[in-house]
Parts: C-alpha cells; structure tokens; sequence
C-alpha cells in the first residue's frame, strides 16, 4: 500500500508541475498544448489510483477535491479557452468594470458561456466518473470482506 501511496504523491506533484512550471519555462508557448494534455492524462489516472491508495472515503474525496480545484479546472479552462476561443468577458452581454461581482452574476449570461460550461464538463466528467466507480468499488470491497472501511 506505501508504493501506491507514493505513486499518488509523485503523480501529483508532478502534474502539478507541469501545470504551473511550463509557463515559466516556456516563453514561445509551443509545449503549452502538450503540457495541458499530460497534466489532464495524469489528473484521469490519479482518479483511478486515489481511493485504492487511501484507506477511509473522505480523505480520498479530500484530496481527489483539491487536485480537481488545483489541476482539473484550470487545466480543462486552458484546454477549452484554446479549442473555442472563448475568454471570460464573452460571458455576459454587457461590460461593466464598476460593477460588484455580485451584481455580475445576477445579469444574464451569453451563449458563449453555455457552450464554455459545456466543453469544460465534457473535458472533466472522465475523471469524475473514474474517481467515482474506483471509490465504488474499492470501499465496496473493503465493506464486504471485513465488515467496514478498511484502515490505513
């Protein structure tokens, strides 16, 4: 259990750096594109590895959730914003910089935002599903052969 463990940990941080390094080290952005893909590959077979890794459900779902806020949505927003062109100002219909960002959510929203949604949730519903059935599984077979959750 301490390789898998290991694996989860390298696996993270390496994507991680990815994500975050690349625009440092690449200033003509040719392996932006490259990077962006690996870094959402590894994300899906972290979905996979986490919850056999972790023993207990919600230190699993924990950390799935911070590497899905710190690697998959920004990771999916890049991959989605360089297929459809689409930024964030081309979501509402009129611009106004003054306004709260309260009041910015309340207005009406643009086509362009439906279809941004859309493609991110296209690009992130893989490793949501993986994370899903691989917890389903793996804390259905701790449940069935020792009574509980298994520890550790």
């Amino acid at each position: 259990m301490k390789v898998l463990q290991r694996a989860v940990l390298c696996l993270s941080i390496l994507s991680l750096l990815i994500l975050y390094a690349t625009p440092l080290v690449d200033h003509s952005g040719a392996f932006t594109g490259v990077a962006e893909f690996s870094t959402l590959i590894l994300w899906y077979i972290l979905c996979i590895l986490i919850p056999p890794s972790i023993g207990d459900f919600g230190t699993s779902l924990f950390v799935w959730f911070c590497l899905f806020i710190f690697i998959a949505v920004p990771t999916g927003s890049d991959i989605v914003y360089h297929m459809t062109g689409i930024t964030p100002k081309m979501w509402w219909y009129e611009m106004k910089s003054i306004m709260p960002i309260g009041w910015n959510l309340q207005r009406k929203l643009t086509r362009s935002y439906y279809v941004f949604i859309t493609e991110l949730s296209y690009a992130l519903t893989p490793g949501i599903l993986s994370f899903a059935l691989s917890s389903l599984f793996k804390f259905r077979r701790s449940t069935r052969s020792g009574g509980g959750v298994e520890q550790g």
